[in-house]
């Protein structure tokens, strides 16, 4: 399986951009499995240094991991202001406690203007960014969490760093489904101009206290989906999944 959309300025990032290796990875802020990929990531990072780009894609479960799509809209409005990398780890680092209360003090914690992401977090910039995120996902055939690529190629094995070591590819420039890192305008262009037009378009009403659908519920809700304990991630279930099957089918 490879990767649908292709790397892009819109998408965050860190590293060298003409990396030779490309790590992109589908995750979901309070998926447990991906809290314990999270140290493998950054012991991948530090050794390969400037030979790897790392990319994360949300791919929220709302229905399994209530405090999800708000931690994602949060990073989200957190990208605007250029703090997307301090406030991602700082969520991973405290995957315990995801409440708003939390998320908001995370956010402050990693110097962001609180008051200007309770203004940006409802306008579409950020909502269509973590929604662009799953259906380029799901057309990836993403169906759970943490699911990686490696150069635009799906990783399939064990999230461990020497199991990844020896799977990675060596000669990325061979893969013709993946030509490499393309080249595009500046993030901060993007993003300004998608900025300047979200602002004027109404978005849902999030600005009281993030009062996002389907945040801070109680935790003892029924979750609907599956933990799959052998290949640690968390998969789509129930309707949601016969949902994104039935798009697909029709498309």
């Amino acid at each position: 399986m490879s990767l649908y959309i292709p790397v892009s300025k819109k998408d965050n990032s860190q590293g060298n951009e003409k990396a030779p290796i490309v790590l992109v990875e589908y995750g979901d802020y309070e998926c447990p499995h991906c809290g314990a990929a999270y140290p493998i990531v950054k012991e991948l990072q530090k050794h390969f240094g400037k030979d790897l780009l790392f990319i994360f894609r949300n791919f929220p479960l709302a229905e399994i991991h209530p405090h999800a799509i708000t931690a994602a809209y949060v990073a989200e409005a957190a990208a605007l202001q250029g703090k997307f990398w301090p406030v991602h780890d700082l969520i991973f680092e405290h995957q315990e406690a995801l409440s708003t209360h939390h998320l908001i003090d995370y956010a402050e914690s990693a110097g962001v203007d609180i008051a200007l992401l309770r203004k940006e977090i409802q306008t579409p910039v950020v909502t269509e960014k973590v929604e662009k995120d799953m259906e380029g996902g799901i057309r990836s055939g993403v169906n759970g969490t943490p699911t990686f690529f490696i150069n635009g190629i799906r990783y399939e094995y064990e999230y461990d760093f020497e199991i990844i070591m020896k799977k990675k590819p060596t000669e990325p420039e061979d893969d013709k489904e993946f030509p490499g890192y393309p080249h595009y305008p500046e993030k901060d262009d993007i993003y300004a101009k998608d900025k300047e037009e979200s602002l004027e378009e109404e978005g849902p009403d999030l600005s009281r206290d993030l009062d996002i659908p389907g945040a801070d519920l109680d935790d003892e809700n029924e979750l609907i989906g599956e933990e799959d304990e052998e290949n640690n991630f968390y998969s789509l279930g129930g309707d949601e999944h016969n949902d994104l099957e039935e798009a697909e089918d029709g498309e």
